[in-house]
C-alpha cells in the first residue's frame, strides 16, 4: 500500500515535514497540501520505491543519508506510517510511527486584480507521532497502540 496523489507516491520529503523533530516538542506542521508539497521546489530530486513499499530519497547534500517511509496499516481512514531517517552520517536513526488522515479541501488564491482561483487540496493530516527507536527510547508495540487510538478517533 502507498500513500499516493494523483496515481504517484507522496514524495520522503512531504512526510518528513510532517515529523515533529527529537529536539521538539510540538510540531511545527500538522498538515500539508500533497499536491503542493510534490509539485514544491524543495523536494523536486527523484526518489525511489521498492518492491516493499518503500519509499526514500536522499536529500540534496546527502553523501550516505537518506529518509523515507513506508505504510503499515489502514484503520478506521488513518494510515498507520513508519518513517525514518538517518541524516547527519549515519551515526543516528530515528524512526516514527505517524498516524495520518486525508482529507479535501477548498483553496482560494486571490490574484493582483481581485479574482479567485479556486482549486480542491488534497491534505494530509498527522493526528499522534510516536517515536518507535532512536537509542533506548523504543516503544514496546508500536502498532498496538496507534491501532487503538485510530479506533477511539
Amino acid at each position: 500500500m502507498l500513500l499516493s496523489s494523483e496515481g504517484s507516491p507522496i514524495h520522503p520529503g512531504c512526510i518528513y515535514e510532517l515529523v515533529t523533530g527529537i529536539a521538539d516538542t510540538l510540531p511545527i506542521r500538522a498538515s500539508i497540501d500533497i499536491e503542493g508539497c510534490n509539485g514544491s521546489n524543495a523536494y523536486y530530486k527523484d526518489f525511489e520505491v521498492n518492491d516493499d513499499g518503500e519509499v526514500k530519497y536522499r536529500p540534496e547534500g546527502e553523501a550516505t543519508g537518506y529518509i523515507g517511509y513506508s505504510v503499515e496499516g489502514f484503520v478506521n481512514d488513518f494510515y498507520i506510517v513508519l518513517f525514518w531517517d538517518n541524516l547527519g552520517g549515519g551515526t543516528l536513526t530515528s524512526v516514527v510511527y505517524l498516524l495520518l488522515k486525508e482529507s479535501h479541501d477548498t483553496y482560494f488564491q486571490i490574484n493582483p486584480d481581485d479574482t479567485l482561483n479556486e482549486r480542491k487540496r488534497h491534505i494530509l493530516t498527522v493526528y499522534a507521532q510516536l517515536l518507535a527507536g532512536w537509542r533506548d527510547n523504543a516503544h514496546p508495540d508500536p502498532m498496538a497502540r496507534l491501532t487503538e487510538l485510530a479506533g477511539r478517533l
